[in-house]
């Protein structure tokens, strides 16, 4: 299901424990200039099965890594909103410090195929450390701000 022109798809990240808290945006959110209420909340909420997935990998990452992750942000075709039932799932993991990225990989491998294997989706992680995170403007950190629904 697309969520269009919605809250989520606004410049910024959602914060996604609030609406898995309350079960719809912050009134922030359908206040701003901009913000649309053409399609209902509930259909911007990420569906039940992914969030029990991303629940699980926000605890196991919180595990390997501890002070280091900073932040996980979903995005692509299921923070969108427009994912087929095979579509994988996006998540940006920022950590505190250098990151290499062949390294997270090689730590983080058989965690992700565990998850991906166990609820059927499979499961992409892309690292990065928090200051790249927070000053760089590519066009994959403009996508991530602008669809992303941080974790």
């Amino acid at each position: 299901m697309r969520c269009e022109r919605s809250p989520c798809l606004r410049p910024g990240l959602v914060v996604y424990s609030e609406v898995v808290r309350t079960g719809k945006f912050p009134e922030e959110y359908w206040a701003r200039e901009g913000a649309y209420r053409d399609r209902t909340e509930e259909a911007c909420l990420v569906n039940p099965k992914l969030k029990v997935l991303l629940d699980e990998l926000r605890r196991q990452l919180a595990q390997v890594y501890g002070g280091r992750l900073v932040q996980l942000v979903l995005f692509g075709s299921n923070a969108r909103g427009d994912a087929a039932a095979d579509s994988d799932i996006d998540v940006l993991v920022v950590l505190k410090g250098p990151v290499d990225c062949g390294d997270e990989i090689e730590r983080t491998g058989p965690l992700l195929a565990d998850l991906s294997l166990r609820h059927g989706r499979v499961v992409s992680c892309l690292f990065m450390d928090e200051e790249r995170f927070g000053q760089r403007n590519g066009p994959l950190l403009r996508d991530v701000r602008r669809e992303g629904i941080a974790l």
